[in-house]
């Protein structure tokens, strides 16, 4: 199926989340200036956001999906602040016990984590 580039007038035009998500899904990825726009765009939107404190633990650059992360939270009416953990923390070291119970995420408030790993750096859990 063929995707046209977004058109930005018409898509800020939109006066609801769901019409939004739906006319994105129709269309190109939207470059960095117009993920800000949108994601600003979204938390103008009714009903106000709610913050989702997000950390993520990483083996590689994470910081690049921020923006896509934004848009999509406001696309659920989220506003999404995002924690980078140190980089090349590990498996062990981002157990749910150890790191998000206890450390930096707990620390900086974050509400949920995500791993963001290589293959090559995941360790096997298991037989």
């Amino acid at each position: 199926m063929y995707k046209r580039k977004p058109d930005l007038e018409k898509l800020l035009t939109l006066g609801a989340r769901d019409a939004l998500r739906q006319a994105l899904r129709q269309t190109t990825p939207p470059s960095l200036l117009q993920l800000q726009q949108l994601t600003d765009h979204c938390a103008g939107l009714a009903p106000a956001m709610r913050d989702l404190r997000l950390g993520v633990v990483h083996s590689y650059t994470s910081e690049l999906l921020d923006p896509w992360l934004g848009l999509t939270g406001a696309l659920e009416g989220l506003k999404v602040a995002t924690y980078h953990a140190p980089y090349g923390l590990n498996l062990e070291e981002a157990d749910a016990n150890e790191f998000v119970g206890q450390s930096l995420l707990r620390a900086e408030g974050a509400k949920t984590a995500i791993l963001v790993m290589q293959q090559s750096s995941a360790v096997r859990r298991g037989p």
